[in-house]
């Protein structure tokens, strides 16, 4: 007996029937949306159709377009669905990966009526440091991870493990927990994190600080709570004039740096440092924290 596609949906075509059958589904599906192309029902049909002809890759591409659909409609709990069932076929399919995020950020913004939570996020932090701040971006760390995967510096396991905590962490902590491949990948066996750093540094020509060793004045650490730095992974250690130095996990997310300077209201000069050195650095931080309050 024929397994249900978990992507049927009513009034979609019935399983089985012979080839010649299938072929005229989907040159009828193909034909409505070369008309209509954002009809969700020829959509969900022809994906199901793909299916059925052992057409995975297909079926897969139109199960994409039709999730992003959804999305740009508003409808973040089909696009959700989509998306997971997606995942629990391929848990380390990249589109979906990315496209999860979004489908997760909508529905918080959908839930909590926070359509504007960046930026009332932003002004929290400024106006009450002791708040706590919005996790790091998932988005932007799968980018990462994906990068390094491409370029072949880490390994299809290494990437795939990375992405798994990643993603587990985002889950369990609903979005609003530190987020950072670096840390997941320093938590890896056999892994060359030289050679991560490196590349990372010649990529986003940003240079490698061994941030532990910066005598980091009270003014500079005070600039944010030590939840936000943990959370974006980031560490301001020492200001030049007008200008604050900031070391960072992930020097390839250029938002990240634009909010930062948005948020602090400097210019900001970037370095990179490894996870190592960030835990080490942070953990210093905390214990004086703790001294001053004792």
């Amino acid at each position: 007996m024929e397994s249900e596609s978990p992507f049927a949906r009513p009034g979609d075509p019935a399983p089985g029937g012979d080839e010649g059958s299938l072929s005229e589904l989907i040159q009828a599906f193909e034909s409505i949306l070369q008309i209509m192309p954002d009809d969700v029902n020829a959509l969900g049909s022809l994906a199901v159709a793909y299916e059925q002809a052992g057409d995975t890759e297909r079926a897969r591409d139109t199960i994409l377009t039709l999730a992003n659909l959804h999305l740009d409609q508003g409808d973040w709990e089909q696009a959700l669905e989509l998306t997971v069932c997606q995942l629990q076929r391929v848990p380390h399919d990249t589109d979906f990966l990315r496209l999860k995020v979004r489908a997760d950020d909508l529905r918080e913004a959908a839930t909590s009526g926070a359509a504007g939570r960046p930026e009332q996020i932003d002004e929290t932090i400024v106006e009450d440091p002791g708040a706590a701040a919005v996790g790091a971006d998932l988005h932007a760390e799968l980018e990462l991870a994906w990068l390094l995967l491409e370029r072949e510096v880490i390994t299809q396991q290494e990437y795939e493990s990375a992405v798994d905590a990643l993603t587990e962490g985002h889950i369990r902590t609903q979005g609003q927990g530190d987020v950072s491949l670096m840390m997941e990948l320093q938590q890896l066996e056999n892994l060359n994190m030289d050679r991560v750093i490196s590349f990372l540094a010649t990529e986003s020509n940003t240079p490698f600080i061994e941030v532990s060793c910066c005598d980091i004045p009270e003014d500079v650490s005070g600039l944010m709570p030590l939840s936000t730095m943990r959370q974006f992974g980031v560490i301001p250690f020492t200001r030049v004039g007008s200008e604050v130095m900031v070391a960072v996990l992930n020097p390839m997310d250029l938002a990240l740096r634009d909010r930062l300077t948005s948020l602090l209201g400097a210019s900001l000069h970037f370095f990179l440092t490894s996870a190592d050195e960030f835990q080490r650095t942070l953990s210093t931080l905390e214990a004086g924290v703790s001294a001053g309050a004792n």
